[in-house]
């Protein structure tokens, strides 16, 4: 394991990159530009991946920004196997793909 430093940008696209038939995405904080680095690494794929986003749908989270609706509705669009769970106390953040590798809370691991 190693450390994910700052800025994130390189890690997370090795991520979005390595997802070859599923990934599975729990973070309370969702916004735009990395859905759009996601989508942008999955338009590649020849076949079709499922995506499970575990957030917290809080309205709070819209209000301040953390979260954004439309971000996440842009992804079911482009991603269409792509499902979406609220999960009220969510805080934990983690990024599985397949089973290859895993990023969370400041750490990455490879299989």
């Amino acid at each position: 394991m190693q450390s994910i430093k700052y800025p994130w940008v390189d890690t997370f696209d090795q991520f979005a990159g390595s997802i070859r038939e599923s990934a599975i995405i729990a973070a309370p904080f969702i916004t735009r530009e990395p859905v759009e680095r996601l989508v942008a690494k999955l338009r590649s794929r020849r076949r079709s991946v499922q995506i499970n986003l575990l957030t917290n749908l809080a309205p709070n989270s819209v209000i301040d920004g953390s979260l954004d609706g439309r971000a996440i509705t842009w992804l079911c669009e482009r991603v269409p196997g792509t499902t979406v769970r609220h999960l009220r106390y969510l805080h934990a953040k983690a990024y599985i793909a397949d089973e290859h590798m895993a990023l969370g809370s400041g750490l990455i691991t490879r299989n």
